[in-house]
Order: C-alpha cells, then structure tokens, then sequence
C-alpha cells in the first residue's frame, strides 16, 4: 500500500468460533506498515485476550446481550420477537461511526453476519468503505430462507467488496454477474506456518476423532454410527470427539452421550470439550473425520488436520470440495453416510502406508494454498484496490 490503511474490524461475539480464530491469525498476520488494524467487539470474551496476545488494539463497545446471542438460523425470528432490536442497532451503529471518526478509521472490515448489518448501517452514516468478509454459506439448507433472502439483497447494495472464505460461498450470494458493484474475491483461511508439520502419527491404539462445534449439523452423530462399525473389524480403535455445545444446544450433547451408551462404546470414546489448542490432539490421530450434515462454507478445521499431517475423511459439499481431492488429498462421502465413513476410514487404518502418502499430499496442498501469509497479502490487496478506487471517484 502507497498508505497505511487504518481498518476497523467489527465482529459481534467475543467467543472463539471459525471465523473468530480465521481473524486473529489473519490479524497476526498482516504487514502492519500497510494495514493498521483496530477491532471493535459487541461483547467481552476469550476472543479479547487473543486479540491482545496478538497486540491488535482492541475495544469493546457493548451491544444488548439479547442481539448479541441472537442465533443466525433464527436471526429474523428473534429480531421480530425483540420490538427494540432494530432501534438498538441504530444506537449501536451510531456509536461505531462515532468511533470512527475519533479514531481516523479509513476502511470498515465485517467479519460476522450481524456485524455485515452494523458495519452497513455505519457505512451508511459515515461514507466510509466497506468489506463484507462472508463466511457462512448463504443457502437455505444453512439459515433460513428470510435471512437468505435478506443478506442476498443486502449483499448488492451494502458493502463496496466481499471477500468469501470459498467459492462455494461466494456463489451463494447469488450476486449480478452483469454488475461490478460490490467487487468480489474468494480468499481462503490461512493456517500459520508453525503448524505446517508433518509429524509422525501416533499408532498404538489408533485414534480416530472429530473435532468442532457441538452441534446436530456437524454431525457427530453421524462419527459415532461410523465407530460402531469401525469397531466391530477393529476392537483397538479409539475415538474422540472435541468440542462444546453453544447456543443452547447441550440437548444435543446429552442425546451423544446416550448414543455412545446405546452402541457400547463407552469404552472407546472420549468427550474432550472445547480445547483452544487442538494441535497435541492432531498430533496423536492416526484418522481426522469430518461429518457434517449439510456442505461446508470452507471447513477450516479440515486444512488444519491437513496441515498436521493427518490423513482426512471428510463429507463432500460446500467449500470442502474446494479443499480435499477425493482420492489424492483425503477422502469423501455423502453427507449423513456414516456406512461409506466407516468404510474409507477402515480402509486407510488398514493401509497405512497409502494413508501416509494422502496426508504427504495434503500437507503440499497447504503448504501451496493455506498459508496464513497468503491470505494476508490478499486481504491486504483487496483493502488496498478499495481504497484507491475510492480516492479516485471522489467517494
């Protein structure tokens, strides 16, 4: 950049997520002489202390906790139900732009759904640029079909550019091919170098695990039918789920657990909870085991098995097609097909060495596509096409 950029980055949780752990590496990431970021949060919460760690100046302007905790797949529903919703929000985008001009922001970065509303009503306000930087598949398999049809329309006319963490994302936006109006960029999630390590894999007793949000979508009913099949030809195999339940969903945690008791794996399966450092589990699995129900928007877990050398079995969709070459790179099934899981993660138990050889494969693939440094010399050429094209039209 001919400037230093400075960027107010807006996200509406403080709690570790996707793309709440996609935007502190990206943050660790940028070249500091070119970008200046500043992060705004609606909350406080263990993202705050990450940011801090990272020395990303960080404030907290707080939103109504009720907003806040608004869940996407019933965002319109809850905002209906909340009559001053609406009124807040402008309270709170007002605080933004004020902000904004108190600390010479030049450039607003949304990195979350309800952040893309706030940060449009802020552009609005303040005239100042805006990216959307999309990293939810905007389909009706995903969110409900108002907020679907609300954030496609949204999309064309809020912000001036959307970076999309896959393909398969960005052409869920359904945005006019025939406009240039917002640019648009499909930039993958970056993993740091440290973790790019071909580590050899532990092999007694084999380790089989899935790792994410506790959630029906992620489908972990799904990897425990799978174990149960694995099971019965390969009795030293053990598995482990890690994770927690957010957003009200400890049901589903508790149906889990009554599962493994129904399939007598009581045995053989772990529940580690959320872990904020997954890297010694992925040093230990000999199988990484992907089970979502519905397609991915990018599946950023995935690369980070990849990147630890661990071969992957992954349900195919989304923007994990765009990841994973079924065959070379890891292995793909039909969502909620826990019969072919079982299957292809017995075969590569079976056959090590051609597990060796995928995960050698997937770990070049990183190296080439997913390094964090990547993803911020892009991010910062977006920013850097923005700004300048706004210099020039005067806006």
């Amino acid at each position: 950049m001919n400037r230093r950029c400075r960027a107010l980055f807006l996200n509406h949780t403080a709690m570790p997520g996707g793309g709440e752990i996609a935007l502190v590496r990206l943050l660790k990431a940028v070249d500091r002489n070119a970008l200046d970021p500043v992060v705004v949060l609606a909350s406080d919460g263990p993202l705050l202390h990450s940011l801090q760690q990272a020395r990303v100046e960080t404030h907290i302007i707080p939103l109504n906790k009720d907003i806040v905790h608004f869940s996407k797949n019933r965002l319109i529903s809850q905002a209906i139900m909340h009559p001053l919703a609406p009124v807040q929000l402008l309270a709170y985008a007002n605080s933004i732009s004020s902000f904004s001009r108190s600390h010479n922001i030049s450039l607003l970065y949304a990195n979350s759904l309800k952040s893309d509303i706030i940060s449009g009503l802020v552009a609005m306000r303040s005239h100042i640029p805006l990216i959307w930087h999309v990293r939810d598949r905007i389909e009706t398999d995903y969110l409900p079909a108002t907020t679907v049809m609300l954030f496609r329309k949204l999309a064309r006319h809020m912000p001036d550019s959307i970076i999309a963490n896959s393909t398969a994302t960005l052409r869920s936006l359904h945005l006019d091919p025939l406009s240039s109006s917002p640019s648009s960029h499909v930039i993958y999630d970056g993993i740091p170098g440290a973790n790019l390590c071909n580590a050899p894999r532990a092999e007694h007793p084999p380790l089989v695990g899935i790792i994410g949000r506790i959630t029906p979508w992620k489908g972990q009913h799904i990897f425990l039918r799978a174990c149960a099949e694995i099971h019965k030809n390969r009795p030293d195999v053990r598995f482990v789920i890690v994770g927690s339940p957010l957003f009200g969903e400890f049901d589903y945690l508790k149906k889990l657990e009554e599962l493994v008791n129904e399939l007598g794996l009581n045995a053989f399966v772990c529940f580690t909870g959320f872990q904020e450092d997954i890297q010694p589990i992925l040093a230990n699995l000999s199988i990484f085991v992907h089970a979502s129900i519905i397609p991915e928007p990018f599946g950023q877990v995935i690369v980070e098995a990849m990147a630890a050398g661990v071969p992957v079995v992954a349900t195919g969709g989304g923007g994990v097609d765009e990841v994973v070459e079924d065959g070379y790179t890891g292995a793909l099934v039909r969502p909620g097909d826990h019969h072919t899981l079982a299957l292809k993660v017995k075969w590569l138990l079976d056959h090590p060495h051609h597990a060796e050889l995928m995960a050698r494969a997937a770990l070049k693939s990183v190296n080439e596509r997913y390094r964090i440094d990547l993803t911020a010399r892009k991010v910062e050429a977006v920013c850097e096409t923005l700004l300048h094209s706004k210099m020039q039209t005067g806006a």
